[in-house]
């Protein structure tokens, strides 16, 4: 299952979208209230302030073993890193084009 959490610059968590991959669902696991209720993490710090985050976690169920990895993002040979707009990123034909990509925003 891998999770990812929205950190307010208060510390508190919010669950923002959970990747379920095993053979409970997620409204009997309670998913969002586990995670909304967990205690506070420490913020994230930009420019000497608490700002918001977010963080993955792939949370690995194995013959009764659990473990948790947090998932790494590695943006140093990314080119486009807008978050707003269209992705920089050009295609060919729209016909012949394998992947679609949609950029999210704080409004959607």
């Amino acid at each position: 299952m891998e999770i990812q959490i929205l950190i307010y610059s208060s510390g508190k968590p919010c669950l923002l979208s959970a990747n379920n991959q095993t053979n409970v669902k997620s409204k009997k696991l309670n998913l969002q209230y586990a995670i909304n209720s967990t205690s506070y993490w420490s913020p994230a710090i930009s420019e000497n302030k608490a700002a918001q985050s977010s963080v993955s976690l792939v949370l690995d169920f194995d013959k009764g073993n659990f473990n948790v990895k947090r998932r790494v993002f590695d943006f140093t040979n990314e080119t486009d890193e807008k978050s707003t707009g269209t992705p920089e990123i050009k295609g060919t034909n729209r016909n012949r084009l394998t992947e679609t990509w949609t950029v999210y925003t704080q409004q959607n």
